[in-house]
């Protein structure tokens, strides 16, 4: 399956590897998903 993040998800996942939801840590462990993050998300990481 298919899944687009946000800049929280990735930022969290990036360095915090912490979630207080355990469905998105199982869908990040998945292999067979494929996470997709926007072009803003990179920008809005950049400028930060």
């Amino acid at each position: 399956m298919r899944y687009l993040i946000d800049t929280n998800i990735f930022l969290f996942y990036a360095f915090d590897n912490y979630f207080p939801n355990n469905n998105i840590c199982e869908i990040l462990a998945d292999y067979e998903s494929m996470i997709y993050i926007s072009s803003e998300s990179v920008k809005e990481t950049i400028y930060l």
